[in-house]
């Protein structure tokens, strides 16, 4: 909707029209219905000739969230959950996935990579399916896919068939692309702005730690065999009936690992049909119910994310932030292994602690945010840590200290990589409002995925090299470098100047 505006000058009355966008860019009150002085060559202490009069006020007192939001909060958690859980499905078991289906690493990375190539081309649908059909059609199309994938990699469990194995994560990643936009839309149409940024950092991150938490759990502890080490060395010199006894061992673990995944999914499914509700009648904000009233064109919206100066610089180093998560989560396996060999069980351990880590930082962190809304100050602080663990970690590998001091170096991972996460995706709102929640989302995680992909494959061809300490020392590189670039980003947080009304009605 245009903001029309009467503009009293010389005398007469001339009607005005601008549109939201342009509003934000001259930076007028639209939340008040009393007379705003505004002028192109003035000021609001001294205008020159325009009295604008908007002709309807733009916020109403109809302010409210509701306590079904938890209920629905939870039920999304179990979709994230489930979401990554499938993204990292074989990463903690890459060196048995290599062995069993005859592939080179990069084929085992490559199951986690297609949630990365897929995102950057579904990823302009998935936003423009969010704004048009909303949470509720958009969660039970990627719940549905996940099953539909699941089912299709369940099919693939024989050594013979890993091409069932990428078609099912292909078709799975189609969720992706609709969930990893979701958190910071779904919190701002249910949620108050006193409860968004924990939102955002349970969904956008804790819930991401804590499905790539099962996998390394459940996956390292079903899919095992203590002969792995012996019948897939380089030089194992083992017959065709070990090797036998082998597979069959591992076909069956995988077998039942998969069928559970599947009825879960399946389970998932069926339930977001049936208990995922259509978006609240009112909106729990007053940025949230001016955005609902806004019209604009899509080069309008890219005309107001180029505008900000700071936000390219961002969402590189955002990216950064991801790829240097990501990389340490997919071959993490294969990092520790090289260092320490046949500590397949710790390998596990260590996924979860540094998940576990990273989820409970990430809460914590969005609780305080929500209180004091220091986005800049919170950004600097973790990115700054995070060059300190990843420094950490990289020199606990490569100088083979105790593997005691490998787990006291993810740990810190966890607890200063993934919160930066929960704060990005509410930063990036607050310096781009009033775009779309799921577009500068969309933008962020493209380029990420982007550069993760770049950086997994290079680290995977370094790693196969035997140059792991290298790749080690690379991420260290490229997290000083985002924590170099987060200190020059000082946007103006634009939502929060709008939401000064609080709910008539706020069920905690």
């Amino acid at each position: 909707m245009p903001l029309e505006l009467s503009i009293h000058c010389g005398g007469r009355v001339v009607n005005y029209h601008v549109t939201m966008v342009d509003a934000f860019h001259h930076n007028l009150p639209l939340t008040d219905d009393v007379s705003l002085m505004t002028s192109l060559n003035g000021s609001a202490n001294h205008p020159a000739s325009y009295d604008a009069i908007p002709t309807q006020p733009l916020v109403d007192a109809t302010i409210r969230s509701y306590r079904r939001r938890w209920p629905v909060l939870v039920l999304l958690c179990g979709n994230v959950l489930l979401l990554n859980l499938n993204w990292v499905f074989f990463s903690p078991i890459s060196d048995v996935v290599m062995c069993y289906y005859h592939k080179s690493n990069f084929w085992a990375n490559a199951v986690s990579m297609c949630y990365m190539i897929a995102y950057v081309i579904l990823v302009g649908p998935a936003a423009w399916l969010l704004q048009r059909a909303g949470l509720r059609v958009c969660m039970i199309i990627a719940t549905a896919s996940i099953a539909i994938g699941a089912w299709i990699k369940f099919a693939g469990t024989d050594p013979q068939y890993f091409w069932l194995i990428i078609s099912g994560q292909l078709v799975a990643s189609i969720a992706n692309a609709i969930e990893w936009s979701a958190p910071s839309l779904f919190s701002s149409v249910w949620f108050p702005p006193h409860q968004r940024a924990t939102v955002t950092a349970i969904l956008g991150s804790a819930c991401v730690q804590g499905g790539a938490l099962l996998s390394y759990v459940l996956g390292t502890q079903i899919v095992h065999s203590d002969d792995t080490l012996a019948v897939c060395a380089d030089n194992s010199t083992v017959t065709s009936d070990q090797y036998a006894s082998w597979s069959n061992e591992i076909y069956h673990r995988l077998f039942y690992y998969q069928l559970g995944h599947s009825i879960f999914a399946t389970l998932m499914f069926v339930v977001t049909l049936c208990a995922f509700p259509e978006a609240p009648p009112t909106a729990p904000s007053a940025s949230k119910q001016l955005m609902n009233k806004m019209e604009s064109s899509v080069g309008e919206w890219l005309r107001l994310v180029f505008s900000h100066v700071h936000f390219p610089m961002f969402v590189v180093a955002f990216s950064i932030n991801i790829t240097v998560n990501s990389a340490i989560i997919v071959l993490l396996n294969e990092i520790v292994l090289f260092t320490f060999p046949g500590h397949q069980v710790d390998v596990g351990y260590m996924g979860a602690v540094v998940l576990l880590m990273g989820g409970v930082c990430v809460f914590i962190v969005g609780k305080c945010l929500d209180w004091t809304k220091t986005y800049y100050l919170s950004s600097v602080i973790i990115c700054g840590l995070g060059v300190v663990s990843v420094a950490l970690f990289s020199a606990a590998v490569q100088f083979q200290e105790h593997i005691s001091v490998v787990y006291v170096a993810v740990a810190l991972l966890g607890a200063t990589l993934t919160p930066f996460q929960g704060v990005a995706y509410e930063y990036a709102i607050e310096m781009t409002y009033p775009l779309p929640e799921g577009t500068s989302a969309g933008i962020m995680n493209m380029a990420s995925q982007v550069l993760s992909i770049a950086v997994i494959v290079g680290m995977g061809v370094l790693i196969s090299n035997r140059w792991v300490f290298a790749a080690n020392w690379m991420l260290t590189g490229l997290t000083f470098l985002c924590a170099v670039l987060i200190a020059f980003v000082r946007p103006d947080l634009k939502r929060q100047k709008l939401d000064y009304v609080k709910p008539d009605a706020d069920h905690i």
